[in-house]
């Protein structure tokens, strides 16, 4: 429920009610709450120490237009860190310009998102200095970007590496139409 209006208003209402509200994130509308956060400045940083530890050096974002989300400002911050620590600078973002298919998905709507994420990557992993891992928001996004790299050439896993959030990857349609599987996720 949380972060979304609709159920932040149901939490408000049995607030305002005398209920006691824990609630899960860290988002403006949940702050008279109680509340579990995540740490995902952590989280940023782990995920990026995990390819740094694995050899790679050119590792960049990818991160769909959402809404201003407090997570996004501190994983940047611990992918950042990460890099600094490493002697290595920071990549700017690999820019998407819209949110990804989520939910229940045919094959062609699968192929069109491909499509757009291809063309979205091609600048980042053709040419001289390709990625060689990218962060994802959460893990459904592995599965279209891996297609993508496969569309250009590369093997996931092996030429390219992504890994997202929410350890949740197992379950998440795109699975049926790309073999590959996040080179890590942070639960």
């Amino acid at each position: 429920v949380g972060e979304m209006a609709p159920g932040l208003s149901i939490l408000n209402q049995l607030g305002d009610m005398g209920v006691t509200i824990v609630a899960k994130g860290d988002s403006p509308g949940l702050q008279r709450f109680d509340r579990v956060v995540s740490d995902h400045q952590v989280g940023g940083y782990e995920i990026t120490r995990f390819f740094l530890d694995r050899g790679c050096k050119r590792i960049a974002r990818f991160s769909q237009p959402l809404p201003d989300q407090y997570w996004k400002q501190t994983r940047r911050l611990g992918y950042e860190r990460a890099m600094r620590e490493a002697g290595l600078e920071p990549l700017p973002e690999v820019p998407v310009e819209e949110q990804l298919y989520v939910g229940e998905i045919t094959k062609a709507q699968f192929d069109k998102t491909v499509r757009r994420v291809t063309g979205w990557l091609v600048p980042h992993l053709i040419g001289p200095n390709p990625l060689e891992a990218i962060l994802l928001d959460t893990d459904f996004v592995h599965f279209y970007v891996a297609a993508a790299c496969r569309r250009c050439g590369l093997e996931p896993g092996r030429d390219s590496r992504s890994g997202g959030y929410d350890n949740y990857w197992k379950e998440c349609k795109p699975r049926q139409w790309e073999p590959s599987v996040p080179a890590a996720t942070v639960d």
